[in-house]
């Protein structure tokens, strides 16, 4: 039986610290490109949906609290195709840590170590990730709400200052629809921002109170579409849609934008970046966390820590294969095709087998996230 050692407020943080990486540092120029001036509201709209998602997702969970998806996947669906389900999860997972590892590298070489060598910086990133992964859950999670709070405090703060040269002018139109651009790659890229709460799949055995996961859950998810739609908008009404369709790192630029007389600080873009560092290995840390838990309880196997130091020397490789900003971001798309699956199709396979199961309406826990039907 597992150990319950997490409380509800570390799953809430939990599910910010896996989706609030360096997505979020690129995420305006992606909305923008996407859906023009409407960007920060259409955010908004997308964000809901996927804390629709989360709810049905930790809905679900909570009436497995001693299983995670590897042992009640192949219940509800056969042993075969639960198996493919937790691979493709697990595949998921773990692909996100060679790009954040990528990101990382990126925004270290743009503004703190310029002339840094990669393969020191990135193996140096990669063994933070790994010895924190081989703590355990209990240290992990208790690491991770010191690191998503020093971000987001600081984040927050650079948003508000970048408020200065905010002008509502570059808003309007609110709703365009010639600017809205149906293309496939930005609407999974835009996505992918949101795609965090599948860790919830595997939380449940450690909870200490199961019934508080729904409401954990669907809380972070609503936090997190705040944080995007209100960081969008920011971007949006200081630089304009013109500006930010030319910037990689519209949060790197945000925060060079910031002047503050009288104080000794003069260059908040580094400020944010070594803020940010955190947050990325936080979405690291988690996506490998969840990742191996899951290889481990799929294929049983013994030595975690083996797993652990092996995965960690391929993503030091994989990492290497990204050789700039546009390969790591166009991987990023083809991940997400992947990832929209496991957040959309996936809960709701896995509700209308829970649905069609015998005794299906019997025996479903009661509590924090609605009753039994």
């Amino acid at each position: 039986m597992s150990r319950r050692v997490l409380s509800a407020k570390q799953v809430g943080r939990l599910v910010v610290g896996h989706t609030v990486g360096a997505a979020i540092l690129t995420l305006p120029n992606v909305a923008v490109r996407a859906f023009g001036s409407s960007a920060w509201w259409v955010l908004f709209v997308l964000g809901l949906f996927f804390t629709v998602g989360a709810w049905f997702t930790a809905v679900l969970v909570r009436r497995f609290p001693e299983e995670t998806l590897v042992e009640f996947a192949p219940k509800l669906l056969g042993r075969p195709l639960g198996f493919i389900l937790n691979l493709l999860l697990i595949l998921m997972l773990l692909s996100i840590v060679p790009i954040e590892v990528r990101a990382m590298l990126e925004i270290t070489n743009i503004s703190i170590l310029p002339l840094g060598p990669a393969w020191f910086i990135s193996g140096i990133f990669l063994l933070a990730v790994a010895y924190g992964v081989s703590k355990g859950l209990d240290t992990f999670a208790q690491v991770n709400e010191i690191l998503i709070g020093l971000a987001l405090i600081i984040g927050a703060t650079v948003v508000v200052l970048g408020w200065q040269n905010f002008d509502s002018i570059h808003l309007y139109p609110l709703f365009h629809p010639k600017d809205f651009r149906w293309q496939p790659m930005l609407l999974i890229g835009l996505s992918m921002a949101f795609f965090g709460y599948p860790i919830i799949y595997y939380l449940a055995p450690f909870l200490k109170d199961p019934d508080r996961l729904v409401g954990s859950a669907t809380r972070s998810m609503f936090f997190i579409t705040l944080l995007f739609s209100f960081f969008t908008l920011t971007i949006q009404g200081v630089f304009g849609d013109k500006e930010t369709l030319n910037q990689s790192w519209p949060a790197l630029e945000l925060a060079k934008s910031i002047h503050l007389p009288g104080i000794f600080i003069e260059r908040m873009d580094l400020v944010l970046i070594l803020a940010w560092i955190p947050a990325i290995y936080t979405t690291a840390s988690a996506s490998m966390f969840f990742g191996i838990l899951a290889l481990v309880r799929l294929f049983k196997l013994r030595s975690t820590s083996l797993v652990i130091w092996g995965l960690a020397a391929i993503f030091y490789w994989l990492s290497g294969l990204l050789t700039n900003y546009f390969e790591w971001t166009k991987w990023s798309g083809y991940l997400g095709f992947l990832g929209l699956f496991i957040s959309i199709l996936l809960p709701l396979v896995l509700w209308l087998a829970y649905l069609m199961r015998p005794g299906a309406d019997q025996a479903e826990p009661k509590g924090e996230g609605g009753t039994a039907r």
